[in-house]
């Protein structure tokens, strides 16, 4: 009977062991298996993102290239237009600036080319330093004038100098000194005149400039020194290019008055779209222009002259 009762014991605690045990290594295997869950799981590298904008950005699945522009951002709108026109941009009114009267100072015509943007200077034939500063700005890539000589109406008993074109000229005459002053200047692209407010009322006279401008390709620039000019007109006949002065820059020399014609420069290119502005050599215009020309620049478009004429 003992020894029944110690085999049954001794069968009792052998299961109660294998039941332990049973219970440790199911325990261990979880906590195992656990264990190796998360040490994959953080080991696991993050999926890379697939576009570069804002995380706010919705993007539809079903719009998805497939073929590898998965992801890809369209180019953002344009901006609505600003009441103010950024410098350089097509949609801004053009101004060109022609400066007059070159060729007697050889330093101040090299400061008006320093200016920025170029302006076109227009070249007296007759004057010492004419061929010099030419080249010197054709050089540069500036755009360069002839200043023609024309009759005035009124002189003041003075004669109008030396080659002045003259209403009382015959035919060949007139030809001749044209093409002369034409020959005398490199590099031009186009004339205006100086004085001429005779000479551009008579249809005769402009009529037979332009005949000898055209077969040059060059364009003419009415100064418009008399309100009677027929310029305009007969350049239009003859399908000549030209362009008209719209303002007088330094008319008074004053800081103040040449503020005010340049409002007005400016008041005329935003209504019709282009003004084209005559200045000259003075000290006081290129003080002033290199003072105003970086403001203008955030309005308008300078321009050559070629660029309003075409």
């Amino acid at each position: 009977m003992a020894s029944r009762g110690k085999s049954k014991g001794r069968s009792r605690r052998k299961k109660i062991r294998l039941r332990s045990l049973a219970l440790g290594l199911l325990v261990g295997g979880g906590l195992l298996f656990a264990l190796l869950s998360l040490f994959f799981l953080s080991g696991r590298p993050s999926k890379p993102v697939a576009y570069n904008e804002p995380s706010s950005r919705a993007v539809s699945s079903k719009k998805q290239n497939l073929k590898g522009d998965q992801g890809a951002i369209k180019p953002p709108r344009k901006e609505a237009r600003a009441g103010h026109t950024r410098e350089g941009s097509e949609s801004a009114p053009k101004v060109a600036i022609i400066i007059d009267d070159m060729g007697f100072d050889a330093d101040l015509a090299r400061a008006f080319l320093e200016l920025k943007p170029p302006l076109t200077l227009s070249v007296l034939p007759m004057a010492p330093h004419a061929k010099t500063i030419a080249r010197e700005a054709v050089g540069r890539g500036t755009e360069v004038l002839l200043h023609l000589p024309m009759e005035p109406k009124e002189s003041n008993g003075e004669d109008p100098g030396a080659g002045t074109l003259l209403a009382k000229m015959g035919e060949e005459e007139f030809v001749e000194t044209l093409n002369g002053h034409l020959s005398r200047i490199p590099g031009i692209k186009g004339v205006n005149n100086h004085m001429g407010s005779l000479l551009t009322e008579k249809e005769d006279r402009m009529a037979l400039l332009f005949k000898e401008l055209k077969k040059r390709h060059l364009f003419f620039v009415d100064s418009r020194t008399t309100p009677q000019t027929v310029a305009s007109r007969v350049a239009a006949e003859m399908r000549m290019p030209v362009a008209s002065r719209s303002v007088f820059l330094d008319h008074e020399l004053s800081q103040e008055a040449m503020k005010a014609q340049w409002e007005r420069t400016l008041a005329l290119a935003r209504e019709l779209g282009y003004a084209v502005v005559i200045a000259h050599p003075h000290r006081e215009t290129l003080v002033f222009l290199r003072e105003h020309l970086r403001a203008l620049r955030s309005e308008v478009r300078i321009v050559r002259v070629a660029d309003i004429v075409n």
